[in-house]
């Protein structure tokens, strides 16, 4: 790491650190200068006028980050004025920022999408509810607007979940095909929705091209540039930190992380029988891909609810996707 540019007289900067809480001197993303001479203000009192120019160094990932300025007043040691800088990070086609939940062995940083993929709103506990196959487009819209798109394991598009009149195809589809217009939006039930994928090459490296040590982001991963599905093995550090509220009603569990703003929406899983059946989603909890297939035929999918159980479940099922940040290369 260079060292940071010299700060100019009178001038400190402390750094936030989001793991202590607290502040510390550490920290490079910011260069600070003083921009001409300083100017004497002729007044009842002289006062001194001075200018800087703040530069906030090449942002390439990570969380929000904020520091704080502290500029002596005239030649005083012990009075200073005080300029808060926040450098804000929002999720790729929203409003929310992303957020470190936990580490990795390595003790890099995992850090989390706010909403799953195609969501732009937050679920709030009022708003979790069992949603049926017959409800108004705008229930549906809203509904999609906090939950996302539903994806199948190894899928690069999503489904938009809209009740009975959710386009469903009965055939098994390549890899290859599978983005072609013809299916986008279009659940694919393939031969067996219980045993097979909807894939008919069963890829297994969609969307991990690495493995769970050193995960790959693969050609299918429908995270946006940045981003990429977790791993299972990421997902154990993460689940340490989720904590659940079951309401009581069978189906409405509240889910969040816990020392941050990010909240886990009761989705459920989307799934159908036959071309003419309608979706069933199960709300009971949220269920959450992680990267890896075990085997040709089904994924490694987490139940997010009061047990946070990891199994394998049907490739055909369609899921919501929450992406973390991709790790930033060491130097």
């Amino acid at each position: 790491m260079k060292r940071p540019a010299p700060l100019p007289p009178g001038v400190r900067v402390k750094y936030y650190d989001n793991h202590t809480d607290s502040w510390t001197t550490k920290g490079d993303w910011l260069t600070i200068e003083q921009v001409g001479s300083t100017e004497i203000v002729t007044k009842a009192t002289p006062t001194y006028k001075n200018s800087y120019q703040v530069t906030f160094n090449k942002f390439d990932g990570g969380a929000t980050r904020k520091a704080m300025l502290l500029i002596h007043n005239g030649g005083s040691e012990v009075e200073c004025d005080t300029i808060l800088v926040r450098h804000v990070v929002t999720y790729p086609g929203t409003d929310f920022e992303p957020e470190a939940v936990a580490k990795r062995e390595d003790g890099s940083d995992i850090i989390v999408a706010p909403m799953n993929i195609g969501a732009t709103k937050v679920m709030e506990e009022k708003d979790i509810k069992l949603i049926s196959s017959k409800e108004t487009d705008e229930i549906y819209q809203d509904y999609f607007e906090k939950v996302g798109y539903y994806f199948q394991w190894g899928r690069k598009t999503g489904v938009k979940y809209t009740g009975q009149s959710t386009k469903i195809t009965q055939e098994t589809v390549s890899t290859s095909d599978e983005n072609k217009e013809e299916y986008q939006n279009t659940y694919i039930l393939g031969s067996d929705p219980e045993s097979y994928s909807w894939s008919s090459d069963n890829d297994p490296y969609l969307w991990n091209a690495g493995t769970e040590e050193n995960p790959i982001k693969g050609k299918n991963d429908p995270c946006p540039p940045g981003w990429r599905i977790v791993t299972k093995k990421e997902f154990e550090r993460i689940k340490e930190q989720v904590v659940s509220d079951n309401r009581g009603d069978g189906f409405g569990i509240s889910t969040s992380i816990k020392d941050t703003k990010i909240k886990l929406p009761a989705a459920g899983l989307m799934l159908a029988y036959s071309e003419s059946q309608s979706m069933i989603q199960y709300q009971g909890k949220l269920y959450w891909f992680t990267s890896l297939s075990k085997d040709e035929n089904r994924a490694t999918s987490v139940t997010i609810g009061e047990s946070k159980s990891i199994g394998d479940i049907s490739k055909s099922f369609g899921i919501p996707v929450r992406c973390i940040q991709e790790q930033i290369p060491s130097l």
